[in-house]
């Protein structure tokens, strides 16, 4: 099972893996770091100079189209998961702001029929959060990717119930066995 959450809020009692781009060197992290994941420089600076000039919806479809296209896209969900598999995926953002861990979130469940659950720490211990339970604008992240995906890969919608459908068979309807932490 794979989780995500922002450098503050979890332990090391459980497998902990950067996506950020800088390898959460600002907070001093120093535990393992997935490359393939990270936000690629030159659409973020794009981002983060747009921000306060244009709305953030457009800015953030912004974001999820050039993440889509420069980093998921390049991906098979299925390898990555399974390189990942029994990690939290952190980044810098606090759950209820979008991050792209929200978006490799919503690619996974998407492919992988999976819920990615985000996690949060605290003196109670780790909490599991359904990301739409918290996160107004999850579901519409994961709204616009999924059409994104139907159209850039011409998936026809109409034959395949899901993109989950369509991608086991391409894969050629291996059964896909996760694990769980």
């Amino acid at each position: 099972m794979i989780c995500t959450g922002n450098y503050s809020s979890t332990t090391d009692m459980y497998n902990r893996c950067s996506i950020s781009g800088d390898r959460g060197k600002k907070i001093g992290y120093s535990g393992p770091y997935y490359s393939k994941l990270a936000p690629k420089k030159d659409f973020w600076l794009i981002y983060d100079g747009n921000i306060g000039k244009i709305s953030e919806e457009e800015n953030n479809k912004f974001y999820i189209i050039k993440y889509w296209e420069q980093v998921l896209s390049q991906l098979d969900p299925q390898t990555v998961y399974d390189e990942l598999d029994n990690n939290i995926l952190l980044c810098y953002e606090t759950e209820n702001q979008f991050c792209h861990r929200h978006i490799v979130a919503a690619w996974f469940e998407l492919f992988l029929n999976v819920q990615i659950s985000e996690v949060q720490y605290s003196a109670n211990g780790l909490k599991f959060l359904k990301r739409e339970d918290y996160y107004k604008d999850y579901l519409e992240i994961k709204k616009y990717l999924e059409q994104l995906i139907i159209d850039s890969m011409n998936i026809d919608i109409d034959y395949y119930t899901s993109i989950n459908d369509w991608y086991l068979s391409k894969i050629g309807n291996k059964k896909i066995v996760q694990s769980t932490i």
